[in-house]
């Protein structure tokens, strides 16, 4: 029961953080700033947390690891010894909102996807199937990011790699966006194949 309640309480949390972001988003910002990943993935894990969902939270733990593991060590990278592995992902934290603008706070939903829905995978048992919930997932997202979105903004990285101020792949935008879709889809796929064999092999986990 109590590991119940702690659930429902992460979840709850989680979900108040997510709804601030997202008001806070339309409120001051613009609503195409929605299509980010990071501000729709908080939501979704809320509801994996609530509802003990275990392919919910397979999804936004294998899709965590490869979309904010990037900004994550990027953080990390510039906080403990000034390097940007990553081209600066994460520098509006520290020379746009900094530590005294509350909303640097409120961004640090970064840091708590991937241990918390790591540990909420490791508790339910991974989903074999969670990539099917991670590739709607990005065709959504990446969809609405790359025709509705203002291309200078790059969300999602759906024109160029985002540590990257021009596509070193010398093709069109629309190719660019079809092959990192697919892309995107086989890592998803295998990173969910691997979490999963991996689990049965060492944790007895399904």
């Amino acid at each position: 029961m109590m590991k119940r309640d702690a659930f429902l309480v992460v979840g709850i949390i989680l979900l108040i953080w997510s709804l601030v972001d997202i008001v806070n988003t339309i409120v001051n910002k613009s609503w195409y700033q929605l299509a980010w990943f990071s501000n729709n993935i908080v939501l979704i894990l809320s509801l994996a947390f609530i509802f003990r969902n275990k392919i919910l939270m397979s999804a936004v733990a294998v899709s965590s690891l490869i979309v904010e593991l990037p900004w994550f060590i990027d953080f990390f990278g510039r906080l403990l010894f000034n390097f940007v592995p990553f081209g600066g992902l994460s520098d509006y934290m520290f020379y746009e909102i900094t530590v005294k603008n509350w909303l640097f706070y409120l961004e640090l939903n970064h840091l708590v996807l991937i241990p918390l829905s790591m540990y909420g995978m490791y508790k339910l048992g991974v989903h074999k199937k969670a990539y099917l919930i991670c590739w709607i997932f990005i065709l959504y997202l990446n969809s609405l990011a790359y025709f509705l979105t203002p291309i200078e903004l790059n969300i999602n990285c759906v024109n160029r790699l985002c540590f990257l101020r021009e596509n070193f792949i010398k093709v069109n935008s629309f190719s660019y966006y079809v092959l990192w879709m697919v892309s995107l889809a086989v890592v998803v796929y295998l990173l969910n194949k691997l979490i999963y064999y991996l689990s049965r092999k060492y944790l007895s986990k399904v």
